[in-house]
């Protein structure tokens, strides 16, 4: 919450193939506001198990603007 209001910042949770400019116009038609930055983060998958083989947890992208 402090960045939301200290730096103005909102974040989303966004399809990993999408890129800034697709970003940018995805959050400028619903809330009718104009992006001056974005910044995106990759976060890595883990593995609940450490050291067994199988299935890890989905990768997400999310975004600052």
């Amino acid at each position: 919450m402090k960045k939301i209001t200290e730096h103005n910042t909102l974040g989303f949770i966004v399809d990993l193939k999408s890129n800034k400019r697709q970003i940018k116009e995805a959050v400028k038609k619903p809330y009718d506001v104009q992006a001056a930055k974005i910044n995106t983060l990759i976060w890595d998958t883990y593995s609940p198990n450490a050291g067994r083989t199988g299935r890890r947890k989905r990768t997400y992208d999310s975004c600052l603007t």
